[in-house]
């Protein structure tokens, strides 16, 4: 069977095909699974850490994100947002975590 992928997806230059998007639907299940077990935050970084694990993507994305988003804290608190910042410190921790052990993992596949 031919997929027909439109020509923004199909660029030389996106690693795009059928077995990437096997990646992708298992990475989707490892976020589900985790999302049933362990709570939505730990889904989505679940589904994240999977995917940057999977297409070999490199996690500094991951970490300019993470520090943005604790960047924003002292904004927060400014207008008293506590519980905002409760829900986005969980975030930031686990954003943190996932892209320290890609790091790690990069690091080691290197060498």
């Amino acid at each position: 069977m031919i997929l027909a992928f439109p020509k923004f997806i199909a660029n030389k230059n996106i690693r795009v095909g059928l077995y990437s998007w096997r990646r992708i639907a298992i990475t989707t299940i490892a976020g589900l699974l985790l999302s049933f077990s362990f709570g939505v935050p730990v889904g989505v970084v679940g589904f994240i850490f999977f995917l940057f694990l999977l297409l070999k993507w490199k996690p500094t994305m991951l970490i300019v994100v993470s520090l943005c988003l604790l960047l924003l804290c002292p904004l927060l608190t400014i207008f008293k947002k506590t519980d905002l910042i409760e829900q986005l410190s969980i975030w930031i921790f686990l954003l943190l975590f996932a892209s320290i052990i890609l790091q790690i993992i990069f690091y080691r596949t290197e060498k």
